[in-house]
């Protein structure tokens, strides 16, 4: 029984120092042999203890430790078997052979990955000011078209307001019943103060924008009405507390500068009362920008249409309206759909979106595209000065709107 003892002390001392080594497979065959010898232990007992010893790996050295205990060494640290390196194909002497003896291979590295761009979100309000800069744009690109219809209408000049405004409420009426699903009266009740404010001044700009042009030149009334981003600013800065930035300032000069070089030509000619009504309709515009930005919730298509009736009825006793023949009252209904339609509608509602200078700003991209358009259509070759004017002006807006549509929205 002491030797039984002994014994099993011995194959537990290798089982926990190698648990598949030759020591303890042969331990334990003894064990059995002996166990069967005393106690009648058949041969297949002595198989079974056989097999939960099986020899499958030498055992490792056993070295003397302190107070006479025999302690196992630690087991060597495999290495892959030759074949078994980076990049081995799988097979023989390859990641399977080496897996089988418990080699495990290093993971690989994850590429790293570039940092991510730092991309400014989208806000809901630089999409409203996006919005506004794009329709004040095109707003402005109905209003130039006004020099091709003036050239291209035979019709006089009050029987032109005339029908211009008579087809410009048409315009407004129809998208309002198309936006309010016919009910077209409330819109105009809901105008208020403000709103009324706006479609006067809206109203007697267009008047002295017309009495300007009678009376003086083009030229003059195109350098007067260029400096409407200053005065833009100017009424801004006081009604608002709005501040204008350096770049848009320096814009809006490079742009005065530009329309300067288009009607240089014809400064030397003018009327004082014609230059002073151009005043007045500058800083009529200028009024209609400010009331816009500041009363944000006027209703900006009925005042367009009530801008343009109130022009209408202003014109009718001054007007010719059925001495048109039927080309011209087509040019007329065209004339009145785009400039004082969708133009004005356009221009009202985006400079509800962006600052009172930047909407005077993209304005001034009418002086050069005005003589643009004439010289598309009636072959009239501008001069040199308006040509460098007309790119002056467009490098300024266009530079402005593609620099301000990048960066956060202006409070």
């Amino acid at each position: 029984m002491l030797f039984l003892c002994l014994i099993a002390c011995i194959q537990a001392a290798c089982l926990l120092a190698e648990p598949g080594c030759a020591m303890a497979g042969l331990l334990t065959l003894a064990h059995g042999a002996v166990h069967g010898a005393a106690g009648g232990a058949t041969v297949p007992a002595v198989r079974r203890g056989l097999a939960r010893g099986a020899p499958s790996a030498p055992c490792p050295p056993l070295k003397v430790g302190g107070h006479g205990e025999r302690k196992p060494q630690n087991p060597p640290v495999r290495t892959p078997p030759d074949g078994a390196g980076h990049g081995a194909p799988d097979g023989a002497g390859g990641w399977r052979a080496a897996a089988s003896q418990g080699y495990k291979p290093p993971r690989p590295r994850r590429p790293l990955e570039p940092p991510p761009r730092d991309r400014r979100p989208v806000t809901a309000a630089h999409r409203l000011y996006r919005l506004g800069l794009l329709m004040v744009t095109a707003g402005t690109v109905f209003w130039s078209a006004a020099g091709y219809f003036t050239r291209l209408i035979q019709a006089g000049t009050w029987t032109m307001v005339f029908w211009r405004g008579v087809f410009g409420v048409l315009t407004a009426l129809v998208v309002l019943a198309v936006q309010k699903r016919g009910r077209i009266i409330a819109p105009f009740i809901a105008l208020g103060g403000p709103g009324v404010l706006f479609t006067l001044a809206s109203a007697l700009g267009m008047l002295a924008f017309l009495g300007a042009m009678r009376l003086t030149t083009v030229a003059h009334v195109g350098i007067i009405y260029a400096a409407l981003p200053f005065v833009a600013a100017l009424m801004a800065w006081v009604v608002l507390r709005e501040r204008s930035g350096p770049a848009t300032l320096a814009a809006s000069a490079v742009a005065f500068a530009g329309v300067g070089l288009t009607v240089f030509n014809g400064l030397h000619e003018g009327n004082p009362l014609g230059d002073v009504l151009a005043v007045v309709m500058t800083l009529l515009m200028g009024v209609m920008i400010v009331i816009a930005r500041r009363s944000r919730g006027i209703p900006m298509i009925p005042a367009a249409g009530g801008a343009a009736l109130i022009a209408t009825l202003i014109a009718l006793p001054l007007a010719s309206p059925w001495d048109v023949t039927a080309p011209d009252l087509l040019y007329l209904a065209l004339f009145g759909i785009s400039n004082m339609g969708l133009g004005l509608i356009l221009v009202t509602a985006g400079s509800k979106l962006i600052p009172a200078v930047e909407t005077a700003l993209i304005g001034s991209l009418e002086a050069p595209l005005a003589p643009l358009w004439v010289w598309l259509a009636f072959g009239e070759t501008p001069i040199a000065t308006t040509l460098i004017g007309g790119a002056l002006v467009m490098a300024a807006v266009v530079g402005h709107v593609v620099v301000a549509a990048r960066r956060p929205a202006p409070t």
